[in-house]
């Protein structure tokens, strides 16, 4: 690995358009510009001497600077000049710098990968898992590395598997472990593309191979992350100016803009479970607990069918997305079910039974009013006659909106009973959080309750299911296999809703 001088990276940001100021309170910079930087961070905590430091974030505070400095770092990089006793370079937007920063540092990975980028409101997750799972099979078959992925729910990067805790890492972590994946001798990677990241310079610098546009709905949508729709709709079309091929659906909202945006790539590939237009199209032939069973089939009349065991029709265009990026990577169609049938999505229709099977849980990461729907809909398909619990909560400082938007999808889709729960409240009173979803229940017809703590409320649905005489489905939404819960004082230790219900029901099974 080449190892670059602090005037190496000063050069560097000016080379790529970056207006660099030098501030050098102390003189040190004709010492310390020929010093190799052997260290990339915004975390203060893991300074080392010969460090870089980047002052980034609405939540920085000089301590953090000054504890770098304690710690050895030799530079830093801010948008504000700061009076301490190494150099530091200014530049108009820390944000823009950081990739430009990672680059260098890391040697520009990104360049020695095949990179797949996925995003959308629903279903990245899902749909990187599938891919996960088909070219993990298509390479172990050649004798070759498996493939990275990069998600919200974990990073594998070839030298280490670890939990996430954004959709998308910051871009000098993201650089990293792409660093990483080229030392393990990985050639492919699949990053689940937030729209925080594309629209806040995370993946700048990547160019990627295959650009996988989902769907588009309303989220995200507050002072902190987007001020509307349409600025959310920008970011995630901004997938298809940093990517080669776009892959996208037809029945997608905001149709129009998808496809102009896709014009920018050097080539496209649509998919659709309605329009004939599309150069691949889907369609269910069976749904039900053992998974989806569906055909996909091109304008000239070809057709094939496959089979995942994730359930939920809605999961049809993460399956097609797949397909199209899978063919686009001259795999074939046996290669692609083979890998199908052996995928497996934590916290996406994770379906549980009591051992009496008079409780079912799907377990979803369902947390916008478009999942919720979709989930709704799968739970009736799969259990028809059966009474639906529904137990959930919203975050607190983001996406505003959704509470409102998952209440009123429930009171639409006609949820026999709702427990309103705590997920992420952050900073704000919990209470405070929940009234945003109860507010809309109060004003329907329609019994619900409120218990803060996600055990004890699953523990409630529980037992009005046992309450009735007709075996009753729980849809438990919004974490999935998450572990922690953010709360005014950070995060704290918390069960994932994976392992809550594992603990219930066999509670229960062993009563019984």
């Amino acid at each position: 690995m080449i190892i670059y001088t602090a005037a190496d990276f000063k050069r560097h940001l000016e080379e790529q358009g970056q207006s660099v100021v030098l501030s050098d309170r102390d003189g040190h910079w004709k010492e310390v510009k020929n010093q190799e930087v052997t260290g990339l961070t915004y975390d203060s905590r893991q300074v080392k001497p010969q460090t870089l430091f980047v002052c980034k974030g609405a939540a920085f505070k000089e301590k953090y600077l000054n504890e770098s400095v304690a710690s050895g770092a030799i530079m830093y990089v801010s948008e504000t000049a700061y009076d301490v006793p190494i150099p530091g370079l200014i530049v108009p937007d820390v944000r823009v710098a950081m990739p430009l920063l990672a680059d260098l540092f890391f040697n520009s990975p990104q360049k020695k990968l095949t990179l797949i980028g996925v995003t959308g409101t629903k279903g990245k997750t899902s749909t990187v898992y599938f891919l996960q799972s088909i070219l993990n099979h298509y390479f172990a078959n050649r004798g070759e590395k498996p493939v990275g992925m990069i998600s919200t729910v974990e990073i594998n990067d070839g030298k280490e598997i670890i939990p996430s805790e954004l959709t998308t890492p910051e871009s000098i972590v993201l650089f990293s472990h792409l660093a990483n994946a080229v030392a393990a001798g990985l050639t492919h990677i699949v990053v689940e593309c937030s729209s925080q990241a594309l629209k806040y310079n995370r993946l700048d610098g990547l160019n990627f191979d295959i650009g996988i546009f989902l769907n588009i709905d309303n989220d995200h949508i507050s002072p902190i992350e987007h001020h509307s729709f349409e600025d959310y709709l920008t970011a995630k079309l901004h997938l298809f100016d940093i990517s080669k091929t776009a892959i996208y659906s037809l029945d997608s909202r905001a149709t129009d803009a998808v496809q102009k945006a896709a014009n920018k790539c050097s080539s496209q590939i649509t998919f659709s479970t309605s329009k004939a237009s599309a150069d691949i199209t889907g369609s269910v032939i069976n749904n039900d607990s053992s998974g989806l069973t569906f055909t996909a089939t091109t304008p000239g009349g070809a057709s094939h069918t496959f089979k995942s065991p994730i359930s939920g029709r809605h999961n049809l265009e993460n399956a097609l997305a797949t397909i199209a990026c899978c063919r686009t990577l001259g795999i074939s169609d046996a290669d692609i079910q083979t890998g199908f049938a052996a995928v497996k999505t934590p916290g996406r229709m994770d379906i549980r039974q009591t051992a009496d099977h008079h409780i079912a849980c799907i377990i979803d990461f369902a947390h916008n009013r478009m999942s919720f729907n979709a989930v709704i809909d799968n739970a009736r398909e799969l259990f028809p006659g059966r009474p639906l619990i529904a137990v959930f909560g919203t975050v607190g400082d983001r996406s505003l909106d959704r509470g409102s938007e998952m209440a009123e999808s429930v009171i639409e889709k006609g949820i026999d009973y709702v427990v309103v729960t705590d997920d992420d409240p952050g900073p704000l009173p919990p209470a405070e959080v929940r009234w945003r979803i109860l507010k809309h229940l109060r004003a329907a017809s329609i019994k619900y309750t409120e218990i803060g703590d996600r055990t004890q409320a699953m523990q409630e649905a529980m037992e009005w299911a046992d309450r009735s005489s007709t075996p009753s489905v729980i849809l438990l939404l919004g974490r999935g296999p998450v572990n922690g819960m953010q709360l005014a004082d950070g995060k704290t230790d918390y069960p994932s809703d994976i392992e809550i219900v594992e603990k219930l029901f066999h509670q229960r099974d062993n009563k019984h």
